[in-house]
């Protein structure tokens, strides 16, 4: 057996194939931010401070811009990471990852782009009900809402790709771990990739898993990828921007302006409502309705 030979029979395995790409996935996101910030920064006259001083313009509210190149040039990283995979290491076609049109998908679009907005506004009413949350202002900062919402769609596309449309994709044709344990692993390394973020707490580790099955349910039954990127953009999109909650640990500047009050296990504390005990119910409902909806 030659080298080429024996690279190859190793590229069989599923296991090695999804930890290789989790290890370029690493790199090439963390070089592309990197690339996308120092550019950003070049563009927009914010370079005049070391790169730690850019860096940490990042966590300010007015770190949008610099969040947004970031993000982008993370998105464009992981679109060339995921071809060269599927082509080179797959030998299967680009459409093969499930970004797709079909009959019924603008609807299921749609439908998860609602779903996360209802996850959201259920949290935040229940906290306000509950007297957890005091509003401060409404404001209406239109500029920052835009980028943010584009940085939405760029994590959105850039997550979903990765961790559902190749991840739990090559997964899923691994018979000896079935189905279902394809989408376990793939919800696992989905909240794993979120564990070094700010204020990370257990009840939030959990929730992100949960969130992990959510967001494959759908791709495990329809192998498709527009209703999950269309959750995930929404779930972000109003739980930050909108509600005023962090995302996942990262503040961000918001509609509502909100101090919350009580212990954070209810609250879901620093890392937002990801964080809350009250999401986890939710999520699991949400999973059960796109389970029985697409089964």
């Amino acid at each position: 057996m030659n080298k080429q030979q024996f690279l190859s029979g190793i590229l069989n395995y599923t296991w090695v194939r999804v930890l290789l790409y989790l290890i370029a996935f690493l790199i090439t996101t963390t070089v592309f931010q990197m690339v996308g910030v120092i550019l950003g920064a070049m563009l927009l006259g914010l370079n005049n401070g070391s790169i730690e001083d850019i860096f940490a313009q990042l966590d300010t509210p007015q770190g949008v811009n610099l969040l947004l190149f970031a993000r982008a040039f993370a998105l464009i990283g992981t679109l060339w990471l995921t071809r060269f995979f599927l082509r080179y290491i797959d030998n299967v076609p680009f459409s093969s990852v499930g970004l797709t049109s079909r009959k019924g998908v603008l609807a299921d679009a749609v439908i998860g782009f609602f779903m996360g907005f209802v996850l959201i506004a259920v949290g935040f009413t229940t906290l306000y009900g509950l007297g957890m949350i005091s509003i401060n202002a409404i404001q209406l900062p239109i500029l920052s809402v835009l980028a943010f919402f584009v940085v939405c769609i760029c994590v959105a596309v850039d997550e979903e790709l990765s961790c559902r449309g190749y991840i739990l994709g090559n997964l899923m044709n691994n018979a000896s771990i079935g189905k279902y344990g394809a989408l376990a692993i793939s919800a696992l390394i989905f909240a794993i990739l979120h564990a070094l973020n700010p204020n990370i707490t257990v009840m939030g580790f959990v929730n992100l898993i949960l969130a992990g099955v959510l967001l494959g349910i759908y791709y495990l039954y329809q192998k498709n990828l527009w209703l999950p990127i269309m959750l995930h953009l929404s779930w972000n999109f109003f739980q930050g921007p909108i509600f005023g909650f962090e995302v996942s640990g990262f503040e961000l500047e918001a509609i509502i302006s909100h101090n919350m009050v009580g212990h954070p296990l209810i609250t879901g504390g620093n890392f937002g409502f990801e964080g809350s005990i009250l999401l986890t119910p939710l999520i699991v409902l949400a999973i059960v309705y796109l389970h029985k909806r697409y089964s």
